[in-house]
């Protein structure tokens, strides 16, 4: 633990929670568990650390604890800030939920799952199933509500259902769609693209803001560190600018990744004119029960 605290003195934060880590994995101490939080909220593992410096106010017992309550408190209302809450409906049982490539949950949800608050994104599978990714803003604070809906994967030449059989006669009918859907496709991925570098440029301007700001306040000899209880002046504005660039810095490299990832997508899977009329040659099959051989329809 003196090791640790020694650590987080130097601002090797990073060394400082894997001790830390492994004398709460020894002891289960709440000490432990309260420097854990600490050093994952100088991280900025917003989640991680309001989990454990909570768990650790539950020891009400504990004088380390008692001393510093009022301190944790403190911090614990700081990490509240960049945190939020989303909800998913909708979906099958047994499927899992992730959001920016970490698995949260499963469906159905028992309650909201607590994540960092900005543009995130969802990812919903199950097995036999098509996944449903989509980009979710969440306020700070706040909670997002989201509705989902898996399709089973079609397996080639088996029986048609009665949904993918009416998809078929809505394609016959308006052959012009898959073409106009196509350069909608194509406009939604280009825009997306430009706010995606967007995001990034400002995601790593932030990152340089905030860099400067760090190395500001460990040149002030009278700052005490970021996880003291009360900070100078100066340092306190030190302090709100390096989390205020880091929140910043977040949204603006986690939204620019989403939006340039859904860009990508959007962009590769934009059926063209021609390719339309491929599909719409092809999907006029119909295989299923009560129907010998192989029967097509297709306009040219």
């Amino acid at each position: 633990m003196r090791a640790g605290v020694e650590l987080r003195r130097a601002h090797r934060d990073e060394e400082a929670l894997a001790h830390f880590t492994r004398a709460y994995g020894q002891t289960r101490s709440p000490v432990a568990q309260a420097q854990m939080g600490l050093a994952e909220q100088a991280l900025g593992r917003w989640v991680e650390a309001e989990e454990h410096v909570r768990r650790s106010l539950e020891a009400a017992t504990d004088p380390w604890i008692l001393r510093n309550r009022e301190a944790l408190r403190g911090a614990l209302t700081v990490i509240e800030q960049h945190l939020g809450r989303i909800w998913i409906d909708g979906g099958i049982a047994g499927a899992e939920v992730l959001v920016d490539d970490r698995s949260v949950t499963t469906l159905p949800m028992a309650a909201p799952v607590r994540v960092v608050a900005g543009t995130l994104t969802l990812q919903v599978r199950a097995p036999g199933y098509e996944s449903v990714f989509r980009p979710v803003t969440v306020a700070a604070g706040g909670e997002a509500r989201e509705v989902v809906r898996l399709t089973r994967i079609a397996r080639p030449g088996g029986p048609m259902s009665s949904e993918d059989r009416s998809a078929l006669v809505a394609t016959r009918a308006h052959p012009e769609v898959t073409s106009t859907l196509g350069g909608t496709q194509r406009v939604l991925g280009w825009s997306s693209m430009a706010g995606g570098l967007l995001g990034l440029g400002i995601g790593v301007a932030a990152r340089v803001v905030r860099e400067g700001a760090v190395d500001e306040y460990n040149n002030q000899a009278l700052c005490p560190g970021r996880s003291a209880a009360f900070q100078p002046g100066d340092c306190q504005s030190l302090v709100d600018r390096v989390e205020s660039m880091e929140l910043l810095s977040t949204i603006g490299l986690v939204a620019g990744g989403a939006l340039a990832v859904t860009s990508v997508v959007l962009l590769a899977t934009a059926p063209s004119p021609r390719r339309g009329a491929e599909v719409r040659a092809r999907i006029g099959c119909i295989v299923g029960p009560g129907t010998l051989g192989l029967q097509c329809a297709g306009r040219f």
